[in-house]
Formats: C-alpha cells, sequence, structure tokens
C-alpha cells in the first residue's frame, strides 16, 4: 500500500518491488504510473511503460487493474501514529535471550557471521545494535531449542540512530507459519523482505511510505517502512 505516489525517480534502473501471491497492491496516487494487468500478474510501472519496463511494483495475484487505484480506506496518519508508538513500546522490552555461537556452546562474539539462537517456550526478546546485525549472515537454531510457534513468540530489537540499511541475516524458521510469530526489522536493502517482516524500527519509520502486507507473516498488520525499487535477488 502506498499512500502517494511510486517513487520511480529515486528507484535504480532494474528494480522492483514484488508483491507475493495472495496479496494485493494500492496505490493512493497513478499519475506517473501506468497499470498493466498481463494474465494474473499486475505491473505498475513508470507512464507509457511497457511489460518489461523497470523500475516496477509486481502484484502476482489476479487482482482487477481498476482496484489498484482509488483510496485504501486506511487512515493513514492515524496508521503510522499508532505504530510508533507501538514500536517505542517494543523497543524498550527488556532482552530475555542472547545469541550464541555457532555451536550453541557459548556466548556469541558480535562479530562471528554464524550465530545460534536459544529459543524458549513463551515470550523471547532478542535486542541487537544494528553492527551486530550487519556482521551476521545466518542464525540457526541452538542445541535443545525450538522453533517460534504459538507457544514460543520472538521479538527482535534493532538499536540504531537515523537511517540504517538493513542486511539481514539467513535464518532458520521457514514459511508462514513460524513466520507469523516474529516480530523483526525490514530488509531495507534491495533483497526484499526476505524472511523477516512485521514491523519496522520506530528509527527507520517516521515520515515513511508503507510498503505493503506480507502475507503470513502476521496476520493484520502492515509492515511500513521506506523503500526505493532497487534491483537484486
Amino acid at each position: 500500500m502506498v499512500q502517494g505516489q511510486l517513487d520511480f525517480a529515486g528507484s535504480l534502473p532494474g528494480g522492483g518491488l514484488t508483491v507475493l501471491n495472495n496479496s494485493y497492491a494500492k496505490v493512493g496516487n497513478l499519475a506517473n504510473a501506468t497499470v498493466l494487468p498481463l494474465g494474473g500478474v499486475i505491473r505498475v510501472v513508470p507512464t507509457g511503460g511497457d511489460a518489461g519496463t523497470t523500475p516496477a511494483l509486481i502484484v502476482n495475484s489476479p487482482q482487477p487493474a481498476e482496484s489498484v487505484a482509488g483510496s485504501s480506506g486506511l487512515d493513514l496518519p492515524s496508521l503510522f501514529s499508532t505504530y510508533r508508538d507501538l514500536n517505542t513500546e517494543i523497543a524498550g522490552c527488556a532482552a530475555t535471550i542472547t545469541l550464541l555461537d555457532q555451536n550453541g556452546l557459548a556466548p556469541w562474539n558480535s562479530t562471528d557471521p554464524i550465530a545460534t539462537i536459544p529459543l524458549q517456550p513463551g515470550q523471547n526478546i532478542l535486542n541487537l545494535t544494528g553492527d551486530q546485525l550487519a556482521s551476521l549472515d545466518v542464525i540457526n537454531p541452538a542445541p535443545g531449542g525450538v522453533q517460534p510457534s504459538d507457544a514460543t513468540t520472538l521479538v527482535i530489537n534493532v538499536a540504531v540512530t537515523g537511517d540504517y540499511v538493513w542486511d539481514v541475516p539467513n535464518v532458520s524458521w521457514q514459511g508462514n507459519e513460524p513466520s507469523r510469530h516474529v516480530l523483526s526489522p525490514c530488509a531495507m536493502s534491495w533483497r526484499g523482505c526476505r524472511r523477516w517482516c512485521g514491523w519496522c524500527r520506530r528509527a527507520s519509520a517516521g515520515g515513511n511510505e508503507p510498503a505493503g502486507q506480507r502475507p503470513g507473516v502476521r496476520d493484520g498488520l502492515i509492515a511500513v517502512c521506506r523503500r526505493a525499487l532497487r534491483p537484486g535477488p
């Protein structure tokens, strides 16, 4: 969901944002865009563009082209205010777990690219710095740990100030079921949200536009973050 126009001019050539299956897009102002229905897929491209034009918003659902335009029916200023309040409260949660080394035997040293997470039933809060997040490539489950579920929730807070580019690691929880029990930062580099979603930290929320809703990650919540369309895997 985009409140105004898509920022094609501020996006990189070849960039794109894909809305996954069973999800839809709503763009408040299409004055700079053309909506192309392409047999079950919608592409929103700069005015006058065709199916090969980039940057583009790609919707992998049979959404009627005319429904992309117009009001979303949501009060976005109020939503952003609500999410900032929620993010402030969540950011104040005290840590209940810390990462372990890749063998799950000792505390993680904050620089190794592989770490393990000792999730336990109940609420798990993991607090990281921006530098710690940037150093991680993989987070695996620690021996004896469990995966996110109805009985095991996980909140990951990342403490940063100002603008920050998230480069999120690969994580052990896969698919909709475990992911819906995790709240963590959205990827802000153009690797897309990958397996992490929920809502972005307060430091990245102010004045930004919504990126859309990721199905099955967190029911009923909208991921809000500023995003230009950039190429990448």
